[in-house]
């Protein structure tokens, strides 16, 4: 087992040394550092939660929540640092999906093989 906690272990170190993840996590400290994105965050998750409740509650979802909801996905786009943020979380995503289908293919291939 320790041979496979070792490679889990150089695994990570390759994964912290990609690009991907330190372009992630300088436009994570940029975006935690703008106190106007972080604001805009919570505000479209309020926004977002407030229509799905009425939503699932069988309520009307007033023009006025949709007019509010438009307007923060508006501000939402126009946020250069989380759109930097959400694009660079992609990418990251992105590669950690191709490195679990990677795992999953040779966990699901050959029983005997290596």
């Amino acid at each position: 087992m320790e041979d496979v906690l070792q490679k889990a272990d150089d695994l990570a170190q390759a994964i912290r040394a990609s690009d991907r993840y330190q372009v992630m996590r300088s436009a994570e400290a940029t975006f935690q550092a703008d106190e106007e994105a972080q604001k805009l965050t919570e505000e479209f998750q309020a926004a977002q939660a407030l229509v799905a409740q009425k939503e699932k509650d069988g309520k009307p979802i007033e023009v006025e929540d949709k007019r509010r909801l438009a307007e923060i996905q508006q501000k939402v786009g126009a946020s250069e640092n989380l759109q930097a943020f959400l694009r660079a979380q992609a990418d990251f995503y992105e590669m950690m999906n191709r490195v679990n289908t990677s795992i999953q293919t040779v966990l699901g291939g050959d029983e005997g093989g290596e």
